[in-house]
């Protein structure tokens, strides 16, 4: 039986307090990179980075005043080498953003793709986000109101948040797709 195609988004967190751990991060990325190249060709990677020096996001560009210092560096697009050149070199950011604007990105980029692709193709798709941070970046207070919305957002388009917490007491941790876009 075939599989259905995959949608994974890799949100990276690029800011001051992650440059200790981006080398270890790009080689995950790679090797992640490497086995969509090779083994699942026809699914689609993004890559967002948050914590960046500049910004390049649609979000920011409906609302310059929000979603700064967030870029999405590759959109929903199938494997190809440049994936391979954008995951093994990083830009390390200077910038400070949260990681639940990031989320909010991607569910944006993934409601276009969604609008791109069709909703028969979307709805049989597996989506999946990897979040790669250690998450001592300063995070922005957010009300339960913005919170809930952004949660509900995710989980409508059936999104599985995966989180990969870096630099924790006891080493990397890593929270698989328990929970689909909770909080």
């Amino acid at each position: 039986m075939a599989r259905a195609k995959e949608f994974v988004a890799f949100v990276v967190d690029v800011g001051p307090h992650m440059h200790a751990h981006l080398e270890s991060v790009e080689r995950y990325l790679l090797c992640c990179a490497e086995g969509k190249l090779v083994y699942r060709p026809k699914d689609e990677v993004a890559l967002v980075c948050f914590g960046t020096t500049g910004t390049s996001n649609a979000c920011n560009e409906e609302q310059p005043e929000q979603y700064a210092h967030i870029s999405v560096v590759r959109p929903y697009t199938a494997p190809d080498h440049t994936m391979l050149q954008q995951f093994s070199k990083l830009q390390r950011g200077a910038g400070s953003s949260d990681w639940l604007d990031a989320l909010v990105v991607v569910g944006d980029m993934l409601a276009k793709t969604w609008e791109a692709r069709g909703a028969a193709v979307m709805a049989k798709a597996v989506k999946r986000c990897v979040l790669v941070s250690s998450f001592k970046g300063a995070c922005n207070e957010f009300d339960d109101e913005y919170t809930r919305g952004a949660v509900e957002a995710l989980q409508a388009r059936g999104l599985t948040l995966e989180v990969v917490v870096l630099d924790a007491e006891d080493g990397p941790q890593y929270s698989g797709p328990a929970h689909t876009a909770t909080r």
